[in-house]
């Protein structure tokens, strides 16, 4: 896809005016506000009333494609003078191509006086509930006319406590009033001791704040009261899932994931056909179908050092486009939906209202009988049987939507169940079949028949129609829920996330993805780091499994030991990976702040355009909300570059470009797949000898965001997220479905049990 821009792009700088101490330096920042379509230089120049303020340094900056949102720092000095006016300038910032941007600088005489400013805190002592979070605020007590950078650091004490959110904050002359959160965590251990740590916030040209971090040991006997909550099963969800949490004051302060099925899919793989694996490991389950299909095949092309053609290329992303754009309108209405919207508050709704309200948020909609919606779902209360409706918490207080909002998200659910086929039968038409395609292999796909341009042109037809669900009733659906729930953008967030990256647009990769791939932490999006999948490891300290306590997935080992439920020792069926010793969240929003770190066209403008919609902030998607608005988000995004990919597919296909196979031959080796699941990342690693499957290890998606504590202690994704929920009622706790919904678990793929000798299937009852 291109870069290219029609228009201009503009310069961004971080102040508009500068103040600059008589003998002393003043510093701005700039940036560029989209990426350009090449490296482009900024020539930054001096207009000025006082020859005695100048530019020191960086009166050119080449700022390159992909670190255009990257800070560049130009520096000013006043020199020494005698006289006791306030001499002024203007610093202008232009390039070719480039909107300027000036920045208007004042000459502060040393008989005026002098900028000062302080760090201030709403607490300079705090108590973490181990296993749990604290916050507390920061800003500065007065302009520092320059960017300036605060940032808080463990310096003494207790390990366990970290800080996990806002580790550095930027504050300037627009800014520095506005409180930003700073998060402390501390880890959960098996000691009754109550540690202490203390941390530094700094910042040049200010004194230094300490901040006293007290851990609380949530299983002392304080007097305090405790309460226990278990979901189990969890439902609406693919698999078994058992969530338990420990409650103090209303609010959650510890939580246990537990995948309550074992999957043996990988000591199934041992011996077989290489061939085999994926068929196999498709049947993982039901919902995730191809991708782990797709993920096997990319791992044995890896061993045989294969590249497919383009055509074979695009036909993939196509078929992985439809799976996404499947899975996402699936979760937001018939998983996720029904944690915002209450179904039989709808039943009082007025369908007129709801029809002016639906012709507000989605003028271009296909039309609805509301009334009929509405009798219908009195139908289904008449009979005494909900159906799919069955079993919620229906009239709960923190239901915020109004009746006629609710019989709008009804009658969508009703028409997403439509959508969600046309999905499907977009990956029927290239994949063979849904669930389940068969048409990628090693070495290419096999569907040249249904390249057709009638078959293609009916491919065309479904995704248009998805597409325009998308636009027309999903975003405004998600925007609808994002203005009646702001609060949970401050419930459910992590702070680590990783992307493998998906959807090669060219041979290169992965520098050629759409989704591109990379690793944020302590929640500093505008910092994507490389991935290396050397670091990579999965832990059993808290597993139904013996073995190491931590090995990389290349040489990782499936050898199941069921002990009983003790959430003190071992208590889930998932392994806990962990990346760089730290656990990842991964998933849409993962996949969405890794794009918009990176300065990807395409995630910027569709972020920027959701948190204008929405009056939210960057630092609000790192929550509960952020979650679920991260896939709508790229369901977008997929669907736009899907129109894309087939023009280029049908392009190749009008020019006599025909390939769709690369022969090849199988070898005894090692290799690897990094894909994105809709759930999230998604790694295969296989050792072939002697043309079968010498060992074979999956880690999927949901394993690393249901994951148990490691060894360290560290709480998996999930785990972290729902510490400080609010629970209104433990009896009816929507709240926590909330935060386990938006992750979209998929503990199926980690579930199955199956006799490699009589090819039996068993179910496994976990005691309590």
């Amino acid at each position: 896809m291109s870069d290219s821009h029609d228009s201009p792009v503009a310069i961004v700088t971080s102040v508009s005016s500068l103040q600059i101490q008589e003998g002393g330096q003043a510093s701005f920042q700039l940036r560029l506000a989209e990426r350009p379509d090449r490296r482009v230089k900024v020539k930054v120049t001096l207009s000025a009333d006082d020859a005695d303020i100048s530019i020191i340094s960086s009166t050119t900056i080449t700022i390159k494609k992909r670190k255009f949102n990257n800070w560049h720092t130009v520096t000013l000095a006043a020199a020494e003078d005698s006289n006791s006016l306030n001499g002024s300038a203007t610093v202008t910032c232009s390039g070719s191509d480039l909107i300027p941007a000036q920045v208007a600088v004042t000459e502060v005489d040393n008989d005026s006086a002098t900028p000062t400013f302080n760090i201030v805190t709403d607490n300079t002592a705090v108590s973490v509930p181990e296993g749990g979070d604290a916050s507390l605020q920061v800003k500065l007590s007065a302009d520092p006319m320059q960017t300036t950078a605060v940032t808080i650091g463990h310096s003494g004490g207790d390990a366990d406590i970290s800080v996990t959110g806002g580790s550095t904050y930027y504050f300037d002359s627009s800014n520095w009033n506005e409180y930003q959160p700073i998060t402390l965590s501390a880890a959960a251990d098996s000691d009754t001791e109550n540690g202490q740590a203390t941390f530094a916030l700094t910042a040049d040209g200010a004194d230094a704040v300490q901040i006293t971090a007290t851990e609380t040991d949530t299983t002392s006997d304080s007097g305090g009261t405790t309460e226990r909550i278990v979901i189990d099963p969890v439902s609406r969800i693919e698999g078994h899932l058992r969530i338990e949490v420990e409650t103090a004051d209303g609010k959650v302060t510890k939580a246990w994931s537990s995948a309550t099925m074992f999957r043996g899919i990988e000591p199934i793989l041992e011996g077989r056909d290489p061939l085999d694996a994926p068929h196999i490991t498709q049947r993982l389950c039901g919902v995730c179908t191809y991708i782990h299909g797709l993920c096997s095949t990319r791992a044995i092309e890896d061993v045989v050092n294969l590249s497919i053609p383009d055509n074979a290329r695009i036909v993939r992303n196509l078929l992985l486009g439809a799976q996404f754009m499947h899975d996402h309108i699936v979760h937001f209405y018939h998983l996720n939906g029904l944690d915002w919207a209450d179904i039989v508050s709808a039943l009082s709704a007025d369908p007129v209202a709801t029809q002016n309200l639906a012709s507000t948020i989605s003028p271009n909609a296909a039309p609805i009988d509301f009334a009929a919606v509405k009798a219908r779902l009195q139908g289904l209360v008449n009979t005494g049987n909900l159906g799919p409706f069955a079993n919620a918490y229906w009239g709960h207080t923190d239901y915020k939507l109004s009746p006629e909002e609710n019989l709008l998200i009804v009658a969508h659910y009703l028409e997403a169940l439509k959508k969600q086929l046309a999905a499907a039968r977009m990956m029927a038409i290239l994949g063979g079949k849904n669930p389940h395609p068969q048409s990628v292999v090693v070495g290419g796909v096999t569907c040249g028949s249904e390249l057709s341009a009638e078959r293609l042109n009916q491919f065309r037809a479904y995704m248009d129609e998805v597409r325009d669900f998308v636009e027309n009733v999903y975003l405004p659906d998600l925007k609808l829920v994002a203005s009646r729930y702001p609060e949970w953008t401050t419930v459910g967030g992590f702070s680590n996330f990783m992307a493998y990256g998906e959807f090669p647009e060219g041979s290169n990769e992965p520098a050629d993805f759409l989704m591109p791939r990379g690793a944020i932490f302590n929640g500093d999006f505008l910092n994507v780091q490389p991935v290396n999948q050397v670091e990579i490891t999965e832990h059993v300290a808290h597993s139904w499994y013996n073995g190491s306590v931590d090995r990389h997935p290349s040489v990782g080992e499936t050898l199941p030991n069921y002990t009983g439920m003790d959430t003190d020792d071992r208590y889930t069926w998932s392994k806990a990976p962990r990346y760089s010793g730290e656990a990842m969240e991964v998933g849409p929003l993962a996949r969405v702040l890794v794009g918009y770190g990176l300065g990807k066209p395409e995630f910027v403008s569709e972020v920027q355009n959701f948190l204008t919609d929405t009056g939210l902030n960057e630092s609000d998607l790192l929550s509960t909300l952020g979650r679920t608005a991260a896939r709508a988000i790229e369901t977008r995004i997929i669907s736009n570059s899907m129109q894309n990919w087939l023009t280029e597919l049908e392009s190749n296909l009008s020019t006599g470009n025909l390939q769709i196979y690369e022969n090849h031959s199988m070898t005894s080796g090692s290799g690897f797949a990094l894909n994105e699941a809709p759930r999230g990342a998604l790694g295969h690693w296989m050792n072939i000898q002697d043309s079968s499957i010498d060992g074979y290890q999956m880690v999927v998606p949901s394993t690393w965001n249901f994951s148990p504590r490691c060894a360290d202690n560290i709480p998996g994704p999930l785990e972290k997220a729902l510490v400080g929920v609010p629970i209104a009622d433990p009896e009816n706790p929507v709240e926590l479905l909330r935060v386990i919904h938006s992750f979209d678990p998929c503990i199926a793929c980690g579930v199955h049990v199956i006799d490699k000798d009589s090819g039996k299937t068993h179910k496994v009852d976990v005691l309590h």
